[in-house]
């Protein structure tokens, strides 16, 4: 149900790490192509993160993270460009059940609605932790609405948890090995607060996928391995 794509960021050298993932080496053109991506993805049902917001162009020195210093309209007019474009123009049209009537509807709306950021700083601050792009571009200036999650990161602790959660993140994805980090401040009224609003955020980006798409009011949604899995695994041993 999700994609951890389209990537949005600059060419920089054909030698740079994941170029091939990225649209172009314009602003305008990665923009409008990644916008016409997710829309098309979200008519299907589809979440897409796009990635990674913003700045990072190279694949090493990931962690510890490379710091970026450049002018705001540098940042504004060529990094955040093909984002916001992306962000503000996708639209998609999802499926639902009107809980009134029970008649199936269809609702146009904002299909970017789930970020990664870059696994690099603005200046001295984890994207993930700049209260300034999250919270006041994002978030703030640009009007979303969704979920954001960092990227793969292999030396956060709780302290940088809780620094994401207060600067507009969502969620910090852990390594698929190793100690997961959870927040340290689970207590206090401003962290139930943001923890609150994270949950509504990620509940949000999937609410509006094919997720819950057509499913009627009051239904209790049921995990289960499906039975080609079950049939697959036991022919496996």
């Amino acid at each position: 149900n999700g994609w951890y794509a389209p990537g949005l960021n600059l060419h920089r050298s054909p030698f740079g790490g994941r170029v091939s993932e990225y649209f172009s080496e314009d602003s305008l053109l990665a923009g409008c192509l990644g916008a016409q991506t997710v829309s098309g993805a979200g008519d299907a049902g589809l979440y897409c993160s796009v990635k990674h917001l913003v700045l990072i162009d190279s694949e090493g020195h990931r962690n510890p993270h490379t710091a970026v210093w450049l002018t705001e309209q540098a940042l504004r007019e060529v990094y955040l460009r093909p984002f916001e474009i992306a962000l503000k123009t996708a639209m998609k049209t999802i499926r639902y059940t009107d809980a009134e009537t029970g008649a199936a509807k269809l609702k146009t709306m904002r299909a970017g609605d789930f970020i990664m950021t870059g696994d690099c700083a603005v200046g001295t601050y984890w994207t993930s932790t700049c209260y300034e792009l999250l919270n006041g571009v994002v978030r703030g200036e640009w009007g979303f609405q969704g979920f954001i999650i960092s990227d793969i990161n292999l030396n956060a602790n709780p302290n940088r948890v809780d620094m994401l959660l207060r600067s507009g993140s969502d969620a910090l994805m852990s390594p698929p090995y190793g100690k997961r980090v959870n927040v340290q401040d689970a207590a206090s009224p401003t962290a139930v607060s943001l923890l609150r609003r994270a949950v509504k955020n990620i509940c949000y980006t999937l609410v509006n996928s094919n997720v819950m798409q057509g499913v009627p009011p009051g239904s209790v949604v049921h995990y289960a391995a499906a039975p080609w899995k079950v049939g697959l695994t036991v022919f496996d041993v």
